[in-house]
C-alpha cells in the first residue's frame, strides 16, 4: 500500500510540473524572447526561430513527463515486466538524446552569433551532461527490465 501511496505523490508532484511547463510555454518563453529584443536589438532576426527551438524543447520534456505519468499507472497495474513498459523506456531515452541534441544545437547556433555567454554556456553544458546521464540511467533500467523478464519467464516455465 506504501508503494501506491509513493507512486501516486510522484504523479502529483510530475502533474505540477506539467502545469509549471505549461505555464512559461504559453507565457513566459515569449515574454522573454520580446524582452532579449529589447535589450540586443542586432539578434532581433532570430528570435522566432530561438522562440521556437526553445518551445520544442520544452514539449519534449513535456511529452517525457506525460510519459512517466503514464508509466506510474502501468506500475500501479503490475504492469513494469510488460513490453509496454520497456517501449516507454526506449522513448524516454530517445526524447533525452532528441533533448541533449537540441541544447547542444542551441549551444552552436548561439555561438555562431557571439555566443550564449560564459554563465549560459556552462549551464548549457552541463545541463546537457545531465541529460546524457538520466538518458543513460534510463538505458540501464530498460536493460534491468529486460533482463528480469527473460528470467522470469524462464522461472515460470520451469516451476
Amino acid at each position: 500500500m506504501k508503494l501506491l501511496t509513493v507512486t501516486r505523490m510522484l504523479r502529483v508532484l510530475l502533474i505540477l510540473l506539467l502545469l509549471v511547463c505549461l505555464f512559461v510555454f504559453v507565457l513566459i518563453l515569449p515574454l522573454l524572447a520580446a524582452e532579449q529584443v529589447v535589450y540586443y536589438p542586432e539578434l532581433a532576426h532570430i528570435e522566432k526561430p530561438m522562440l521556437f527551438i526553445t518551445r520544442l524543447l520544452l514539449a519534449l520534456f513535456m511529452l517525457a513527463v506525460v510519459l512517466i505519468i503514464g508509466m506510474t499507472f502501468l506500475y500501479e497495474k503490475e504492469g513494469a515486466y510488460t513490453q509496454r513498459f520497456l517501449l516507454l523506456l526506449r522513448i524516454l531515452s530517445g526524447l533525452g538524446f532528441a533533448g541533449a541534441a537540441g541544447v547542444t544545437g542551441v549551444f552552436f547556433f548561439l555561438s555562431g552569433f557571439g555566443g550564449p555567454g560564459p554563465a549560459l554556456g556552462l549551464l548549457m553544458i552541463g545541463g546537457t551532461i545531465c541529460i546524457l546521464i538520466v538518458t543513460m540511467v534510463l538505458l540501464l533500467i530498460h536493460r534491468i527490465v529486460s533482463q528480469a523478464m527473460v528470467y522470469k519467464d524462464t522461472f515460470d516455465t520451469t516451476v
